[in-house]
């Protein structure tokens, strides 16, 4: 596996969206509101005016099996979302890829915290974030959405 990093084109941003769609609902029982929340948030992403917003598409052989994406959160420290990876691509490194490629684009774009926003039900996507020493520091328990409850939690790490 090749893994390359690159930045989103046009189409991508749907694409990002429909894979919510597709892989979130089966494997955490969730509703098709979670795909279209996400189409949403996309939409939202896209629409704002900020410089440093940014989606990047892992791809291995010109597939696309991944993504992430940074842009400023409403703190001013730089914000994290639509981390993905396909689930026949993980396990090989691909989350480290892009985690490392948008921490890096942070860090040179003068961010000195970066938040992200993940679910309690996410655990794989945890264990990531804890392992990049991301920390949560807000949490909503019992939050009812999308079909399940769950806790949200918003976690930053100091870079």
């Amino acid at each position: 596996m090749t893994i390359e990093i690159r930045t989103a084109r046009p189409e991508d941003p749907a694409w990002i969206a429909e894979m919510h769609a597709v892989h979130y609902p089966p494997e955490f029982g969730f509703d098709d509101g979670f795909g279209k929340s996400i189409a949403e948030k996309i939409g939202t992403f896209r629409a704002k005016n900020d410089p440093a917003k940014q989606i990047w598409i892992a791809e291995d052989g010109g597939e696309r099996i991944g993504s992430i994406a940074l842009s400023t959160h409403e703190s001013g420290n730089g914000f994290l979302n639509f981390v993905l990876v396909l689930p026949a691509a993980r396990g090989r490194g691909v989350a480290r890829a892009l985690m490392d490629h948008a921490i890096a684009a942070a860090q040179q774009g003068g961010f000195r915290i970066l938040i992200l926003e993940t679910y309690s039900c996410l655990v794989a996507a945890r264990t990531l974030y804890r392992n990049y020493g991301f920390e949560v520091t807000e949490v909503t328990k019992g939050l009812q959405l999308f079909g399940q409850t769950f806790d949200r939690e918003f976690w930053q790490k100091t870079l």
